[in-house]
């Protein structure tokens, strides 16, 4: 009988001893972490009033998590709660459908996330089989190729947790989401083009630019292949050094950007240039309009900026001069501004 006691004591101690692991811990306690998450919104030259975080499954791509929280300038901005697994995580500014014609659709994979332009909803003498979207607000992202949690991270994270809220300067072996800085994502189109003849034309002009893309796709960095067409008024005249004839008509505006890669036109079909369409309503009495087109495929330079835009820059001598015209009223300044109303106004219709 004194020898069997000790053996079931060493019985029951084996078994307490096998039963006690890590493994069901974490189970139990540890099957999520909070991950901190700062954003540094300088670079992108923009104060955004939310942020977004999508997280994707590194090795299918679906839409694993989302997150969005409220900017603020806390050293942690926000926590984000993960399990284990290994992730791509994509930031951008404000929430996915808040940004003026920029569309985020999250029911996605991570290849097809894309930022998307919309409709406008009028133009003015609008141009046969174009779809013409409206200009973008500001979109600036930043991508985290890999963001992995195992067990391990798990278990120490949560012993760590009360020493994360240290951070900084205490140094936290999980700083991924630390210190992201977005870049902008979309371009600037930038025009000048000089005129002879200048003074016998009305403001605004009409700029009209076809052939660009209306997308962003993230996993790419590049724009999307699908033609949309831009217009805008132009408002800026300026007249040569010693000269009240002739000058210069000048605008920019934010759009996505050319087809395809962010600074290059090598992939712009040959069928499809990108094209520039300009009408100016003349100072005379029936306000004549003067309708040029450009190609302007192989004119545009490329310079991406400090915050991440793409500037694309056109500058253009048009080598006929507008025709002299008497103004109405009979003097001889033009003097005379148009306003949007006296073009002709076309609503467009939105597929749904």
């Amino acid at each position: 009988m004194r020898m069997r006691a000790p053996l079931v004591y060493i019985i029951l101690l084996c078994m307490l001893f096998s039963s006690c692991h890590r493994q069901l811990l974490e189970e139990w306690h540890y099957n999520k972490v909070s991950i901190p998450i700062q954003i540094d919104w300088d670079k992108s030259n923009i104060d955004p009033q939310n942020v977004s975080m999508l997280f994707f499954n590194k090795h299918d791509g679906t839409l694993a998590a989302t997150h969005y929280f409220e900017n603020n300038n806390r050293p942690i901005q926000s926590y984000v709660e993960l399990g284990e697994g290994s992730y791509t995580v994509v930031v951008f500014n404000e929430l996915p459908n808040q940004i003026k014609n920029v569309s985020i659709d999250t029911h996605t994979t991570y290849s097809k996330l894309q930022a998307v332009g919309s409709k406008a909803t009028s133009v003015s003498l609008p141009i046969e089989g174009a779809t013409y979207y409206g200009l973008p607000n500001a979109l600036a992202s930043v991508i985290v190729d890999e963001l992995k949690i195992d067990a391990d991270m798990v278990y120490y994270l949560q012993q760590m947790r009360d020493s994360i809220a240290l951070w900084p300067p205490y140094k936290h072996p999980i700083t991924t989401l630390m210190g992201l800085e977005p870049m902008c994502n979309l371009s600037l189109f930038k025009a000048t083009i000089h005129i002879d003849g200048l003074i016998y034309a009305r403001l605004p002009a009409l700029f009209t630019i076809q052939n660009l893309s209306g997308s962003y796709q993230f996993a790419q960095n590049e724009y999307g292949f699908t033609p949309v067409s831009y217009q805008v008024n132009v408002n800026q005249r300026q007249y040569d050094a010693n000269s009240k004839i002739n000058g210069i008509l000048s605008t920019q505006f934010s759009l996505y950007g050319v087809l395809g890669g962010r600074a290059t036109v090598a992939h712009q079909p040959s069928d499809s240039p990108i094209m520039l369409t300009l009408n100016i309503q003349q100072i005379d009495k029936e306000r004549t309009i003067i309708t040029r087109h450009y190609d302007i495929t192989k004119l545009i330079t490329f310079t991406e900026l400090p915050d991440g835009t793409i500037l694309i820059e056109l500058n253009l001598t048009d080598t006929e001069p507008l025709p002299e015209v008497k103004p109405e009223g009979g003097g001889t300044d033009s003097g005379f501004e148009t306003t949007v109303d006296d073009w002709e106004v076309i609503e467009v219709p939105i597929n749904n």
